[in-house]
């Protein structure tokens, strides 16, 4: 038996997990130090102990595959490469493929991960996804898997990614979230206790639960497909974290509208990263 699949690995990982998200203090003068500090001791295991702490993953990369065209996919906070190696057929149909990250632990598992599968095709870029600049051609898929309640401000990052996407294109996002006390219509109303606890135990960890990424995605892209649902944590006695699942078409000639109150002040950093 391995070691990454005997008991006491399973349970020493999940240990280490709790121990991360729930114990350990964060540490860092930047949100750069502060997620590096975050991910770094978790860097080794961090895909089998977030193969029950992330839901949704799976279904989002199916649905998001199906309906795009196989040209550019930007994948930000791709961390270990994770999502290209869920279903590699239908990553490699892909011209072209590129990962953003700023966190160099979790990029350097990627790298590794690219070695060991003869993978290479893959770009990865070391750089906050709000300073990402495309070269050449838009893109025909984005996707954010627990990505953007790791962001200080969800909304200028998703801004700027989207504005990458041809018309057409195909967003793809799952992350955690709590409703608003009064959600748009057809979208779930979660109870007080809900969107009261979790975004204070997630704050811990600079994890910022939103109540309004969703509706704004709802509001502002064709829908194609759209779950609400609540995964049970580890160690947490049963207690489910809430999550969703959307994946949408951007319309042609179409204008985002941000929350209102948005500054757009990630819209305007002077130095910018890119493939090129």
């Amino acid at each position: 038996m391995e070691a990454s699949t005997s008991p006491i690995y399973w349970l020493l990982s999940r240990l280490q997990l709790l121990y991360c998200l729930g114990l350990r203090p964060i540490r860092g003068a930047s949100h750069v130090e502060r997620l590096e500090y975050f991910y770094r001791p978790q860097a080794e295991i961090y895909d089998r102990s977030r193969k029950q702490l992330l839901a949704g993953k799976e279904t989002m990369l199916s649905a998001a595959h199906s309906a795009a065209v196989k040209g550019t996919w930007v994948d930000f906070g791709c961390g270990t490469g994770a999502n290209f190696f869920h279903d590699l057929k239908a990553t490699r149909e892909f011209k072209r493929v590129i990962g953003v990250d700023i966190t160099a632990a979790l990029l350097e598992i990627a790298r590794r991960r690219m070695q060991r599968e003869g993978f290479g095709s893959i770009e990865l870029v070391q750089c906050d996804a709000r300073k990402f600049k495309l070269d050449g051609p838009g893109a025909d898929l984005v996707t954010f898997s627990y990505a953007l309640s790791m962001f200080p401000e969800w909304i200028g990052t998703l801004l700027h990614a989207l504005s990458m996407l041809r018309p057409g294109g195909i967003v793809a996002v799952t992350d955690f979230y709590v409703s608003d006390r009064y959600p748009p219509a057809g979208l779930k109303r979660q109870r007080w206790v809900t969107r009261t606890f979790w975004p204070i135990w997630f704050g811990f960890d600079n994890i910022r639960l939103s109540s309004e990424l969703l509706p704004f995605l709802v509001s502002n892209f064709e829908l194609l497909y759209l779950s609400e649902n609540s995964n049970p944590l580890p160690f947490m006695g049963g207690a489910a974290v809430p999550y969703f699942v959307f994946v949408g078409r951007k319309r042609a000639g179409g204008k985002l509208e941000p929350p209102m109150g948005f500054e757009p002040t990630t819209l305007a950093l002077r130095k910018r990263c890119s493939t090129s």
